[in-house]
């Protein structure tokens, strides 16, 4: 694919949240074919297929509009988002099977789970270091198009994947290191993050 894209899986609840503000009265069909782009606007009145790619510069001009209709872009509402993306994936007995617990935790098996990203996004390169789910870095290379609101998300969905594992309080701080390279720092402490050296 030549445009940066994500599954239909990793916009589903965002998709979701638009229905209900057009079934409240808030927007309808018609503000949106006149405020959102071609490509926004065709997302509009499909539910997305999970399995299927979608432009992510359309996702998320679509989810910084529903951002403005319910009157917060600030990073904890898009570090809430991510968090329900996860509790979404957690309820299929699969995923929580392969998230498993912090007993049984490695950073072997930390690396697979970031990997998952991969699934969701056709971008970016996801790699992760520590030997606990309670102080780690997460890193994305390949990353100019996870920017914005996308690093707050991704801290959000890595927070809830991590406290899950961990069965305690999570917080993660994205650092954007360079245009291409994000890091996402976690931390059983809210207001100390022990920073891990990268890997070069």
């Amino acid at each position: 694919m030549d445009k940066p894209s994500i599954k239909g899986a990793g916009f589903a609840e965002t998709w979701g949240r638009l229905q209900t503000l057009i079934r409240e009265g808030r927007t309808s069909r018609e503000q949106l074919s006149q405020r959102l782009g071609r490509d926004a606007f065709a997302l509009v009145d499909t539910a997305p297929i999970p399995s299927l790619w979608y432009p992510v510069a359309a996702v998320d001009e679509l989810t910084e509009w529903i951002a403005a209709l319910e009157g917060d872009a600030s990073p904890t509402y898009y570090r809430a988002m991510g968090a329900r993306a996860f509790e979404e994936l957690i309820e299929r007995p699969a995923f929580a099977t392969f998230v498993g617990t912090a007993q049984d935790f490695t950073e072997r098996r930390g690396e697979s789970l970031v990997k998952l990203a991969g699934l969701i996004y056709s971008f970016g390169e996801w790699s992760y270091r520590g030997e606990s789910p309670t102080e780690f870095i997460v890193e994305v290379r390949q990353a100019a198009a996870l920017t914005g609101f996308r690093e707050w998300t991704a801290a959000g969905f890595i927070e809830r994947l991590m406290a899950f594992i961990a069965n305690e309080p999570i917080a993660v701080v994205p650092e954007r290191a360079s245009r291409d390279r994000l890091l996402l720092h976690g931390s059983a402490t809210a207001t100390h993050h022990k920073r891990l050296t990268p890997r070069a």
